[in-house]
């Protein structure tokens, strides 16, 4: 079964959020060593799993109020595990 791809405009759509708030997101990820696929203009495609770090990341900013980039780091060393 192929994998479902979401571009930052569905993301943002799911998620609630702005489509600059998307790559804000996955450029905290990335910096985190979070690695999305891209297409070949290079830009990013999203699956299943990113959309659930991407709602992860919205929920813990809006309850924590913790930075972004500590969200990131937090959650990629968990799927590290």
């Amino acid at each position: 079964m192929r994998m479902k791809e979401y571009s930052t405009k569905d993301i943002a759509n799911i998620v609630g959020i702005a489509t600059p708030t998307v790559r804000k997101y996955a450029q905290a990820l990335e910096k985190a060593g979070y690695t999305f696929i891209k297409n070949d203009q290079g830009f990013r495609i999203f699956s299943d799993n990113d959309v659930q770090i991407f709602e992860r990341i919205k929920e813990m900013s809006n309850d924590t109020g913790m930075p972004v980039d500590r969200i990131a780091s937090m959650l990629v060393s968990e799927q590290k595990k």
